[in-house]
């Protein structure tokens, strides 16, 4: 697949905006109230005619297959990564091991919630491990819900390729 340069863009009348993300990225993307967590690739970055907003074609690993995303829904959502809770063993072994982390609860509210997300033809795996807050501690009678989606992009992933039955392969 082809990445578009990024480096800069021009239009009518001068120097556009560059887009914030690059072909080739691996981004992850935190849950939210209304949302499972992912990991994308971005394939191809463009602009469509009269738009002031990046667009994006990305692999995702929830969805299983191509999204188109807008710059701004990316931003919203993307994990920074920043808390202490990132450099926690735990925290390391799961997200190195194809794990997105879905949010600490109560253990019964975890387990609960865990039995829901069985059944969802999407995730090949759920794992509740210690419940570890932002700062890096374990959090008592609390759990950490974990899934692993079908599909895993590795974070150094450089290049995903359509193959001749029209899918993704991951290299």
């Amino acid at each position: 697949m082809q990445k578009v340069q990024t480096q800069s863009f021009w239009k009518i009348g001068g120097l556009m905006n560059s887009p914030k993300y690059e072909a080739g990225s691996v981004i992850d993307l935190r849950f939210t109230r209304d949302t499972m967590p992912d990991r994308i690739y971005i394939n191809m970055v463009y602009r469509k005619v009269g738009s002031k907003q990046w667009m994006y074609e990305v692999l995702s690993e929830k969805s299983d297959g191509v999204l188109y995303m807008q710059e701004n829904d990316i931003f919203k959502v993307e994990s920074q990564k920043k808390a202490k809770c990132y450099d926690h063993e735990i925290v390391k072994k799961l997200y190195s091991e194809g794990f997105r982390f879905c949010g600490n609860m109560k253990e019964t509210t975890a387990f609960n919630r865990a039995n829901t997300l069985k059944s969802a033809n999407y995730i090949k795996h759920i794992i509740l491990a210690n419940a570890i807050s932002q700062d890096g501690y374990e959090i008592d009678d609390h759990l950490g819900l974990w899934v692993m989606y079908n599909t895993q992009i590795d974070e150094n992933t450089k290049e995903i390729n359509k193959n001749e039955f029209g899918m993704y392969q991951i290299k």
